[in-house]
């Protein structure tokens, strides 16, 4: 037997629960770098200031503040997908306007 305690490993980078304000901003640089400043969904080019964190599965259902559930998104589209899926947004948009997203 061994006298050694297991080592626990450090949670990697984007499983990461980012609840406070500060790693939620620190969040949105990190995807607004990777991104290379394109929303998510429309893929339009936008300045820092016009960006904002979307939760890809949506808090009201049950989706959390971890990285890998949050995505880079322009006010624009952050504003018409609410609180519904990606999945159901594009549904619902290709059915109003036929064009799906822009």
């Amino acid at each position: 037997m061994s006298d050694l305690a297991p080592v626990r490993e450090k949670p990697k980078r984007w499983e990461c629960n980012v609840a406070k304000t500060a790693d939620l901003t620190a969040a949105r640089e990190d995807l607004f770098r990777r991104k290379r400043g394109r929303c998510e969904y429309c893929g339009v080019q936008m300045r820092f200031e016009d960006s904002t964190l979307d939760h890809w599965v949506p808090q009201l259902m049950g989706g959390t503040n971890q990285r890998n559930n949050l995505v880079l998104s322009c006010k624009d589209c952050n504003g018409k997908k609410a609180s519904m899926t990606p999945w159901e947004w594009m549904t619902r948009d290709k059915q109003s306007t036929e064009g799906g997203l822009r």
